[in-house]
């Protein structure tokens, strides 16, 4: 079935009808004679282009997907000094990326022509041309819009044809010209077309408002008519007024003073659930009292006669009561922080009177845990100025009484002198071994790529146990400043029968030797 579907298919494409087209021309294409089929059983011509190049093409495509040869000529002759509107092509530059030929023209447009017409400073004598260069493809050259009433103005630059193209459609379409007009109080008295390094795409219009302010106001065209935007009918003096006649946004002339702030703070504290104190407030059913809530002149006014400064807070008297009148009080911010300790139980006292701990560690430069110390172990508040002023060898001496039961008094802690350590001097061949071990075991040593890093290892005896080296080589002979620690063979490990002592003058001149 597939080979006779094959075999049918071959007949069916070998039974396509050929027309003769040689010597007619499709485009820029002429044909001269057959080539053959294609796979589809197409005809074939070859054709030549009015440029010279040839190229093969089907009958079928020719005239409609084929016009032009493979360069994509459009035309051979040339342009160069002839005018297209106001360009006059200088010499023809090679051709774009789609193979069309570019012409170098120049803007010929006078300059006369592209003045602004809405300048109120434009100079009419203007002579010259505009003399822009641009590149440009014959296509393009050459073609007029798809609808050539479309073009009212001459083919120039970009910057030329939009200018006259604004210029055109502002002749053919005028707009009214709104000087000495009134709207609502403006009265407009100019158009501007020209601001701070810019010009005005539409007119604004300059404005006098009839309120009395003497203010002038520069609103656009579109606005002034009230055209797809929202009219402006004053300089601001509308929306004044109508705030004011409205109740709703009279206001009581506390906005920016702290009591307002204080108030907020409460209001969330009590009412807002998003506020992090409110679980110690509002979750605890504290609340504003009603006075207070509606109306802040009557809080103002209870918190200025008691005598409310910036530095001082509002406490509540009962910590489980409102804040209200009757359960509110000045207290200063140092007072409030030593009642709320009372009110935690947290406060500390001694004998019967309550100590600012924070306070007494400020001004000491003394920890509070260590003045809650010194004032639970019998020292006075003095004491603990004392204290803050001693060395720090009489600090700890007088820590450490305290830990072994044996207190003594700040006198007798000043009496106490420093106990410096003495470590003992080092020996000679302990710095030896020290040294050999860095050499060969810590990478950070800087001898250890020597070392280390080439395999050179310390005998077993001998790794972590400094007595069995000292045994092994014997004292360092005297002066000891003068012998180091040297391996007879370099290659090979310290060990008891490659190690010995000798001169650091010969240890030089093995090491520059090697």
């Amino acid at each position: 079935m597939m080979i006779y579907i094959q075999v049918f298919l071959q007949k069916s494409q070998s039974m396509v009808a050929k027309k003769n087209i040689l010597g007619m021309k499709f485009g820029s294409l002429t044909a001269i004679q057959e080539a053959g089929r294609n796979k589809n059983g197409r005809a074939l011509w070859l054709c030549r282009c009015d440029c010279g190049e040839e190229r093969i093409a089907s009958g079928k495509d020719l005239g409609k997907k084929v016009t032009r040869c493979p360069k994509k000529c459009v035309l051979t002759e040339d342009l160069t000094g002839k005018m297209f509107g106001n360009l006059l092509v200088l010499q023809q530059e090679g051709s774009d990326k789609h193979g069309f030929r570019r012409f170098r023209c120049r803007c010929m447009t006078p300059l006369k022509a592209i003045e602004n017409d809405r300048d109120e400073n434009t100079f009419s004598d203007r002579e010259g041309i505009c003399g822009a260069e641009l590149l440009i493809n014959a296509i393009a050259l050459k073609q007029d819009l798809k609808n050539g009433r479309e073009r009212k103005v001459p083919k120039s630059c970009m910057r030329c044809s939009r200018i006259l193209w604004g210029k055109d459609l502002r002749k053919r379409n005028p707009m009214e010209d709104l000087s000495g007009q009134t709207f609502g109080r403006l009265t407009a008295i100019r158009p501007l077309f020209r601001g701070h390094k810019k010009t005005y795409k539409r007119p604004m219009y300059e404005c006098a408002c009839s309120c009395g302010s003497g203010a002038i106001t520069y609103v656009r065209r579109e606005a002034l008519i009230g055209n797809s935007v929202q009219p402006i009918r004053s300089c601001g003096c509308l929306q004044v007024e109508a705030a004011r006649e409205n109740k709703a946004n009279l206001i009581h002339g506390l906005s920016n003073h702290p009591l307002y702030g204080v108030r907020s703070n409460i209001i969330k504290r009590c009412y807002d659930n998003k506020c992090k104190a409110f679980p110690r407030y509002g979750g605890r059913g504290i609340r504003l009292c009603d006075a207070w809530l509606e109306d802040i002149t009557t809080f103002y006014q209870w918190a200025i006669d008691h005598g409310w400064t910036e530095n001082s807070s509002i406490d509540r008297i009962d910590n489980n009561g409102p804040y209200s009148p009757e359960n509110c009080q000045i207290l200063s911010r140092k007072e409030n922080a030593l009642k709320r300790f009372r009110d935690h139980g947290t406060a500390f006292e001694v004998d019967g009177k309550q100590v600012n701990v924070h306070e007494l560690s400020k001004k000491t430069k003394v920890s509070g845990d260590l003045c809650k110390k010194l004032l639970s172990n019998g020292y006075s508040e003095a004491d603990v100025y004392s204290y803050g002023k001693l060395p720090l060898h009489q600090k700890n001496a007088l820590s450490r009484s305290i830990h072994q039961g044996q207190k003594i008094t700040i006198a007798e802690a000043r009496e106490k002198n420093r106990i410096a350590k003495i470590k003992p001097p080092q020996s000679s061949e302990m710095g030896s071994y020290r040294a050999m071990m860095a050499r060969c075991y810590n990478p950070k040593d800087h001898s250890y790529r020597n070392y280390g890093a080439r395999g050179i290892k310390v005998c077993s005896q001998w790794k972590n146990n400094p007595l069995q080296f000292f045994i092994d080589m014997g004292p360092k002979p005297e002066p000891k400043v003068r012998y180091a620690l040297d391996r007879v063979d370099p290659d090979k490990d310290y060990s008891p029968d490659n190690c010995r002592w000798i001169t650091r003058e010969e240890n030089s001149s093995r090491v520059t030797r090697y």
